[in-house]
C-alpha cells in the first residue's frame, strides 16, 4: 500500500458486482489513474488508462488537474441508457489585460470541462465537454490579480439537476444549477473553449 498527499483528488463510490462498495479516487485525469482507498487510509493504484487523443483533443497539451467529487449518473437518467460517472477537470493559465489606463498582469484564468467515464472497470474516459461557463463578473479591488478567478469546488446531482458550487475572485461563493439534459448539451464532441474578455484584451 502507498500513502499519497491529497490534492485535486476526486472521490467516488464504486459498487462491485458482489454488492460491495469501494471508495475510489481519481488521482490523475490524464492518464486516468484510479486509486482504491482502504479503511485505514492507505491507497493502491487500481486502474490506469491512457486517454484517446480524439477524446482529449488539444487538452493533451495542457497540465490538466482534477476538481470536485465525481457524480454517478444512473442508467435511467442517462440519454444513452447506460450508467456512467462524470467529473470536472480544469487547467489554468496567466493572462495580461488592460482596462482604460490600467494594465493588469498575471491574471489567473481557470478553465473547466466535464468528462464522462465508464461505470465499470477500468473506468476509461470516453467524452470531454465544451468549456463550462461560470458567471463571474466580480472585481476584487484589493487583489486585482484575483478578479478573473472562478473555480469549481463542488459537484452534485440531485433529482435530475446538477449543482456546481464555485468561488469568484476569492471573495464570493456561488452555485450554478443546470438540468442534466442541459448539461449534456455541452458534450458536443469538439471540446470548445469560451472567448474571455478582460478590459481591452481578449483571451481565447
Amino acid at each position: 500500500m502507498i500513502k499519497f498527499f491529497f490534492q485535486n483528488w476526486m472521490p467516488w463510490i464504486y459498487t462491485s458486482v458482489d454488492g460491495h462498495q469501494h471508495l475510489h479516487m481519481t488521482h490523475m485525469v490524464n492518464p486516468h489513474r484510479v486509486l482504491e482507498v482502504s479503511t485505514n487510509g492507505n491507497c493502491r493504484v487500481a486502474y490506469e488508462t491512457t486517454n484517446d487523443r480524439s477524446v482529449f483533443s488539444w487538452l493533451l497539451d495542457y497540465d490538466v488537474h482534477g476538481g470536485p467529487p465525481v457524480v454517478f449518473v444512473p442508467a435511467n437518467m442517462s440519454k444513452s441508457s447506460h450508467a456512467y460517472y462524470m467529473g470536472i477537470l480544469h487547467y489554468f493559465s496567466y493572462v495580461n489585460a488592460t482596462k482604460g489606463p490600467v494594465a493588469y498582469t498575471n491574471l489567473k484564468l481557470y478553465r473547466h470541462f466535464a468528462f464522462k467515464f465508464s461505470a465499470d472497470p477500468p473506468f476509461r474516459i470516453f467524452s470531454v465537454s465544451d468549456e463550462i461557463y461560470l458567471p463571474s463578473s466580480y472585481h476584487n479591488h484589493e487583489l486585482p490579480v484575483m478578479q478573473t478567478v472562478a473555480f469549481i469546488s463542488g459537484f452534485c446531482l440531485s433529482k435530475g439537476d446538477l449543482y456546481l458550487s464555485y468561488g469568484v475572485g476569492d471573495l464570493e461563493s456561488r452555485v450554478l444549477v443546470m438540468s442534466l439534459n442541459e448539461f449534456d448539451n455541452l458534450f458536443s464532441g469538439s471540446v470548445k473553449r469560451l472567448p474571455r474578455r478582460y478590459g481591452d484584451t481578449v483571451e481565447t
